[in-house]
């Protein structure tokens, strides 16, 4: 019986799908080479599926991202939250450790930075940064000041900078 077109009912999985394809086709590609509707196919789902979801390619490859970064800031946060970061060592540990539950991000991160200033794709790991990274990074070189890591006198912002 075939699918029938429009919404998703009940639960779907063809999300998560549309995601563990992106990913794989986003690391494999050049982002203007990347066909939505082969992602589409190749997770078994309707192309009109990635509008419904994400809106646009540049929606779609912003949320493969996020996807892929989701669990490695989860995680990075749990840490800060939990005192288990207590040094500079402590960050460098607890970031390459949670890392290694998205593999996938730094390539990606890689490949979008070395893309011109205006491609959507840079645009989209930027905005990452901005949103999530950067208030969770003020929050450690916060966390590491109060700890005395940090001596008063310096500026938590400007470690924050020369660090990453």
């Amino acid at each position: 019986m075939a699918k029938r077109p429009g919404r998703p009912t009940g639960t779907s999985c063809a999300r998560e799908a549309l995601i563990k394809e992106a990913t794989r086709f986003f690391l494999s590609k050049p982002y203007d080479k990347v066909s939505t509707r082969k992602i589409a196919e190749s997770a078994c789902v309707d192309v009109a599926l990635i509008r419904y979801y994400f809106g646009n390619k540049a929606g779609f490859f912003e949320a493969t991202v996020r996807e892929n970064a989701a669990p490695i800031i989860a995680n990075l946060r749990q840490a800060i939250q939990d005192g288990k970061v207590e040094t500079l060592n402590d960050a460098v540990e607890a970031f390459y450790k949670v890392m290694s539950v998205g593999p996938n991000l730094p390539s990606l991160i890689f490949r979008c930075m070395m893309l011109d200033s205006q491609d959507q794709q840079r645009q989209a790991v930027e905005k990452l940064f901005h949103d999530i990274i950067l208030p969770l990074q003020q929050m450690l070189f916060a966390r590491l000041q109060e700890k005395g890591v940090l001596r008063d006198d310096i500026d938590p912002e400007l470690a924050r900078m020369s660090f990453f």
